[in-house]
């Protein structure tokens, strides 16, 4: 007679976010979505440098100023300029800029997917781990009662020999 074996699986919806919620938290993927997310914003700066650029200077000043009468006398100054530059010629330099900005997100993104699959193979380790324990523990427990059954059976299948 055999035993049934119980086996302790989480359904598979389940086990995908058990997967999904300890690869949210793992430090590495964090650290390498946190770097691209980084270089994104890098591709934004490059290709804004290939913009003309607006400068507003403004200054505003407060002078007093107190005559020997006793009259005072307040200066407010204020002055603003504003400045526009564009490059014309930059010899293929701030495509070059978006070009390698561009590149390092790329890398950026196959390391962040890198360290999404080897987490990912971690969890399902660790869960197959916990699956194999729970097998052991199972088999140990059910043991002792499968030899005490052997035993008691043992009688009905051999009987002892009369001489």
């Amino acid at each position: 007679m055999n035993l049934p074996r119980t086996r302790w699986l989480l359904p598979i919806a389940s086990t995908f976010a058990l997967i999904g919620c300890a690869l949210q938290s793992h430090p590495t993927v964090m650290a390498a979505g946190h770097e691209r997310a980084a270089l994104w914003d890098e591709i934004g700066v490059a290709r804004a440098e290939r913009l003309p650029r607006l400068d507003l200077a403004a200054l505003l000043g407060t002078q007093w100023l107190h005559p020997g009468g006793g009259a005072t006398l307040v200066l407010r100054v204020w002055s603003g300029a504003p400045s526009l530059a564009a490059t014309l010629f930059d010899g293929r330099r701030g495509a070059a800029g978006v070009a390698a900005a561009q590149a390092r997100y790329q890398h950026a993104v196959a390391v962040l997917e890198s360290s999404v699959r080897t987490a990912a193979q971690d969890v399902e380790n660790a869960l197959t781990d916990r699956v194999s324990a729970t097998d052991r523990l199972t088999d140990a427990g059910l043991q002792p009662r499968a030899r005490v059954r052997s035993h008691e059976a043992r009688p009905l299948f051999h009987p002892p020999e009369y001489s």
